[in-house]
């Protein structure tokens, strides 16, 4: 197919910005909404023509590669695990019935790609933002595993961009600037979404959605972190968990024995294992830790730090024959040092441990704080900073009072409490509590700080 291939303008070059560090894991809790200028880098794609596609899928007129293989993968099939078969009667929680995806079952694919014949297209690096910023050699693709958001009503779902189309792969006046998608054989469709996109947002086969671009500091907590080789959050639970068996031997190294060591941790564990990234994992390439997956397994991964205690000091939990049983002070400096370690690792992995048992009120004046947002919601997305009140430098801060259905969790009701002064920046915040999920049984009402500053920090 010939295609026209106008002059690209080039957009500003974008830092990868709020990068998360193991401390800020406990305190950037994305339940407790700081909007921030860096979510309105990317502007949203509205009203878009959206298909439903699949891995494996057979070929059909118009697609542009079969879906055994995707347009930066050859084996997409093979290296997914099998056919993401999308009947709902064949899926249970976004995935197949039959078999755990081994990469990200929630995906897109757009209209574009920026590797040609194993080299970059000749607009990639002017068009693309993060180009610069991410690319790691020649006819590696930077597009591949980016986070887009994607919204329907007021429902966003996230998802990683693993594949070209629907139907063209050059069209990036659309992709990265002002266009629309083109007329086509599916209503002029411009965004085509894997089956566990569609289940999340209700979409019909064809439907219209908005999407855009996120950073992945910005995806919030969700079921598109739980799954996949690809997926930088779950790349970052392994390191954590690898982390933690490096600690422990280096403490150690008779715990790694059979008849002392704690098991290693399974696939399940490692995939649901509290996030405490390094530094140098944060951006679109590397990974960044899952902050809100507080999972059943946190009960086993604090019985395994107790394990890895008493590996690491075995006389602080036996005494000597005929010996009294030694004080704190008979630990070694290594020791202590890893058993404060451990401690900060326990109340990372489960901050619902210092707060009340589900079903019990909220703190003292019913005010969250981030740890207990995080321990109490299913999902809260951030609050978007509104591109006029950013542009005009308008900041603020308040109090926003929910109301819960304690049964199902749903807000009932909204209010600003305490205005943050500004109706732009109210609007954000109570458009965006009103689609927030509490777990059942714990609040009926609660009180939300917020905060928007122009440095996307809390102060």
């Amino acid at each position: 197919m010939a295609r026209a291939k106008p002059s690209p303008t080039a957009p500003t070059a974008l830092s990868q910005r709020e990068r998360l560090t193991a401390s800020a894991a406990e305190t950037a809790v994305p339940a407790l909404p700081i909007a921030r200028p860096s979510g309105d880098v990317f502007p949203w794609k509205r009203n878009v023509v959206t298909t439903i596609f699949w891995v494996g899928e057979e070929q059909v007129t118009g697609k542009t590669s079969p879906q055994h293989q995707s347009a930066w993968d050859k084996d997409w099939l093979k290296n997914f695990g099998g056919v993401d078969n999308p009947e709902p009667a064949a899926r249970h929680d976004y995935i197949p019935i039959s078999f755990v995806p081994r990469q990200n079952p929630f995906y897109c694919a757009l209209p574009y790609n920026d590797v040609e014949h194993g080299q970059f297209k000749p607009e990639a690096p002017i068009v693309i933002p993060w180009f610069k910023q991410v690319h790691t050699g020649p006819g590696q693709s930077v597009c591949k595993d980016r986070w887009v958001g994607i919204r329907k009503g007021d429902r966003i779902c996230y998802a990683q961009w693993e594949d070209c189309g629907p139907f063209r792969t050059d069209h990036f006046q659309y992709v990265f600037q002002n266009e629309r998608p083109t007329p086509n054989a599916s209503h002029g469709a411009g965004l085509s979404v894997s089956p566990a996109v569609r289940d999340h947002l209700g979409l019909a086969p064809t439907d219209v959605a908005d999407w855009r671009f996120v950073e992945v500091s910005d995806v919030p907590p969700g079921p598109w972190r739980n799954y996949g080789e690809n997926n930088h959050f779950v790349i970052a639970r392994r390191q954590l968990e690898k982390g933690f068996a490096e600690q422990k031997e280096s403490a150690n190294p008779a715990a790694t024995k059979p008849a002392q060591g704690p098991p290693v941790p399974d696939e399940s564990v490692i995939s649901q294992g509290p996030p405490v990234p390094d530094e140098s994992v944060i951006s679109q390439g590397p990974p960044v830790p899952d902050e809100s997956v507080i999972s059943p397994s946190a009960t086993k991964l604090e019985q395994g730090f107790a394990e890895q205690k008493e590996s690491a000091n075995p006389a602080a939990t036996k005494p000597a024959q005929g010996a009294p049983v030694p004080d704190e002070s008979v630990i070694s400096p290594s020791a202590a040092k890893l058993e404060q370690g451990f401690a900060e690792q326990k109340r990372s992995a489960n901050p619902a441990a210092a707060k009340p048992a589900q079903g019990a009120p909220a703190p003292r004046g019913n005010v969250i704080s981030p740890s207990v947002a995080k321990a109490l919601t299913t999902y809260a997305p951030r609050p978007e900073y509104p591109q006029e009140a950013r542009s005009h430098r308008i900041a603020g801060s308040g109090v926003c009072v929910v109301s819960v259905h304690p049964a199902s969790g749903r807000v009932t009701n909204a209010s600003m409490a305490q205005s943050t002064g500004s109706p732009l920046l109210d609007k954000s915040v109570l458009s965006t509590v009103r689609t927030w999920k509490f777990k059942p049984r714990t609040v009926s009402k609660v009180s939300i700080p917020v905060e928007f500053t122009m440095a996307g920090e809390q102060r």
